[in-house]
């Protein structure tokens, strides 16, 4: 896996724009997966991704609550995705959240909270 940051934006929050490359070898064919995520930093509250859309009220009102907590999160607006890259992100997903409903939001790989649930995500979080 190779990770490549590029820093944009001059808002408070550095924000970093990584491009993750995954390669896989099935049956010997090496397949490659890439998803651009953003990330914001903060403090660490272990692996906090938000797979969001970038049309979405519930979505942004997800991010505004996580920078107001001021913890440390990557998110990928998924319908800015295209192609092979949106198709691995929605099965990602998918692990978490079946019916691929949005904001997705999920901590460490493990707990998954779907939607706006402010107090759920400040539990989670605080």
């Amino acid at each position: 896996m190779s990770i490549k940051y590029y820093i944009w934006g001059f808002n408070t929050a550095a924000k970093i724009c990584a491009r993750i490359e995954l390669e896989r070898d099935i049956r010997g064919r090496r397949k490659a997966a890439i998803m651009t995520v953003n990330h914001v930093t903060g403090r660490k509250k272990g692996k906090v991704m938000l797979y969001a859309l970038s049309t979405c009220g519930w979505c942004k009102k997800t991010r505004k609550l996580l920078e107001q907590l001021g913890v440390e999160y990557d998110y990928s607006y998924i319908d800015l995705l295209k192609g092979e890259e949106q198709s691995a992100v929605i099965r990602e997903i998918q692990r978490y959240n079946p019916a691929c409903s949005f904001p997705t939001l999920v901590l460490d790989s493990q707990k998954c909270i779907v939607g706006f649930k402010e107090d759920e995500i400040r539990e989670a979080l605080g």
